[in-house]
Parts: C-alpha cells; structure tokens; sequence
C-alpha cells in the first residue's frame, strides 16, 4: 500500500481548498481503504472528514428530513422518524453487509461507493472503469472485459459502456423517495435532485456521480411525504444475508384517499445498471391502478421487456419483475387495495 498523509483538524469550512484529485476525503473508510490497499484507487493524503464537524444527524424540519453524511448505516437502521415516513430507507440498511460494517459504514460513502464489479476491483486487470482518478489507465480504448466475460451479476440496463452495477442499497430508496444531495466545494454549497446526482459512466466522465473532486456530500434531503404514501425496499441476494443485491427494488406509493388506488408512485431498480436504475414508463402506467389488477402486472413485464441482458445474466430480467411485483403486492396489502391479481 502506497504511504499517505492523513490528517483529522481541518475545519469544515476550510476543508474543500485541501482537497484534490490527490487528496480525498474519508469517513467510515470501509470502500476506499480496500481499494487504496489494492492499489486500484490512488491518493497522497486523506482527510477524516469526523473531524471536520460535518453532521451525522437526522433531523426534521417543516417539509424536509434532512439526514448528515456522517450518518451510519445503523443510525439509519434504528431511527424511529424513517421508519415512519420512509420505511424503505431502514429495511435497506438492515439489508446492508454486516453489524460491524453498518456500525462504520456512512451515508455519504455508501452513496460514493465504487463498483463491486470483478474486472475493475481485480488491480491486474484492464478495465474500462479505470481509465478515471480513481485507478491506472489501462490500454486506450480498452472495452468493458465483462460484455465477452463472466458477467452474472452485471448490467442489463443502460447505455454506459461499464456495465458495473451500482453497489449501495439506500441509493435506490433516495432516488424513490425524491432526495437531494447537498455538495459543499470550494465555491460554496450546491443542491443536486439525486436523479441528477447519479450519472452514467461516459468517455468524459468515468464515475457514476456528478461530484467533483473538490467537493464533499454534506448531506442528504427529503422530502416529507403525503400521510397516505408507502413504500418497501425488497432484496434478492446470492446469500441470504451479507451480500450486494443481485436485484433490488424501491418502490414508494401515493395512494387516493380510498386507499386503494394509486395516485403517484417511484419504482426504482438496483443491481441492474450503473446507476440507480428508475423506471418511469411503469410509475405513468400505475396511476391510476389498484395494486393487485392484472394491469399492474402487464406493465411490469412491458417495463422490463427493454432490458440488454449480456450471456450469464438473463436471469436478471425476471428476477426483476418478480421483485417488482412482489413491492407492489406488499404496499397493496398494508393498504387493504390488494386484489388478489397473479404477481
């Protein structure tokens, strides 16, 4: 492992004037640090932001939750007003590796974590991913080795040329629940929705997000949602516990005043592309439905039938429709609107 400095005494305020493509911030250290010790990561110094007064609390004021980066995936987990308002959010971190990693791990960082992907996390391996800060360039134009390689766990959405999956289990529920993500950098504090947040990784743009190196995830905002709103977070692994989704789904619902019928809904994916992977076509043709009609079930299938699956990875596109329909028959139940339809 390559030495760095480190340092823990530099005041928030200051904090975006140290930081550079060399210089990166940590928290929890529980993706960075694998990565610089295997070398696919670089860095000369590292900032502990725990030492920088950024917040780890949950806090709810007038419209708005407002959740610290520095929050850990246990705070998450155990925090009564989530549990309330979004239940997702607490399902999905109790849903996240293991005690000691949640008991560290950090909002911020889970949302900034790198891809889980074989070829980029292998430090003898070319990879396309790498062709950022975050790694050794391999060979110019080098293509994704996974689209002709092992490629169960990978992408089947998107237009990226990675097709890594995006590893965090809360960020589907955020894109689900309407966040925003405030970044502080050195020219002050910037507001970014999370659906812009999440980037696809292109030639000018090797990272799944929009922040610079410059800046940090100060923390994360949602908004509050209407009394007869619900939502789930449901998971499949290839273990029954510990593991990174295979598949994943978030899905939060605004039902009418019958309780019945779906007013609005956010129907997110994980573990199918490069970014939180949200499903619009299927949230418009849900207005309107009961949760159980058979309808709903049609416009899951339409809303997975323009999945690219790659060889070892087909099985992803059913394993979607069955996570998607069984969020949906879950809300439907606690609501009282399920209809007994065939999802």
């Amino acid at each position: 492992m390559k030495p760095f400095a480190y340092t823990d005494s530099i005041a928030l305020a200051e904090l975006p004037d140290h930081l550079d493509e060399n210089c990166r911030p940590i928290a929890g250290g529980t993706d960075l640090l694998p990565r610089l010790k295997a070398g696919i990561s670089r860095a000369d110094g590292l900032i502990d932001l725990r030492g920088a007064g950024l917040s780890d609390a949950i806090t709810k004021r007038d419209d708005t939750v407002s959740i610290g980066a520095l929050a850990s995936l246990s705070t998450i987990r155990e925090c009564l007003l989530l549990q309330r308002l979004y239940p997702m959010l607490p399902q999905a971190a109790a849903l996240a590796a293991t005690t000691q990693i949640r008991n560290r791990a950090t909002l911020g960082g889970n949302l900034l974590q790198r891809p889980r992907c074989w070829y980029y996390r292998d430090p003898d391996l070319t990879c396309w991913l790498k062709q950022s800060r975050d790694g050794p360039p391999p060979t110019a134009g080098e293509p994704c080795p996974a689209r002709s390689g092992r490629n169960s766990r990978h992408a089947i959405f998107g237009e990226s040329v990675c097709r890594a999956v995006h590893p965090s289990d809360l960020a589907p529920c955020l894109v689900a629940a309407g966040a925003q993500v405030r970044l502080r950098g050195r020219t002050g504090e910037r507001v970014v929705p999370i659906d812009r947040f999440f980037r696809e990784p292109g030639d000018d743009h090797r990272r799944e997000t929009v922040i610079h190196a410059t800046e940090i995830v100060e923390a994360v905002d949602l908004p509050i949602p209407a009394g007869n709103t619900r939502s789930v977070y449901v998971k499949s692994m290839e273990r029954s516990a510990w593991a990174f989704a295979l598949v994943s789904c978030a899905m939060q619902i605004e039902f009418d005043h019958d309780a019945e019928t779906i007013r609005s809904a956010r129907v997110v994916l994980g573990g199918v592309a490069t970014i939180p992977w949200r499903l619009p076509g299927l949230e418009a043709a849900l207005r309107g439905m009961h949760p159980g009609d058979e309808p709903a079930w049609d416009a899951i299938q339409e809303a997975v039938s323009s999945a690219q699956p790659l060889a070892e990875n087909r099985y992803k596109v059913r394993l979607s429709a069955r996570l998607l329909g069984q969020a949906l028959r879950t809300l439907g139940a606690r609501t009282g609107a399920s209809r007994g339809g065939e999802m």
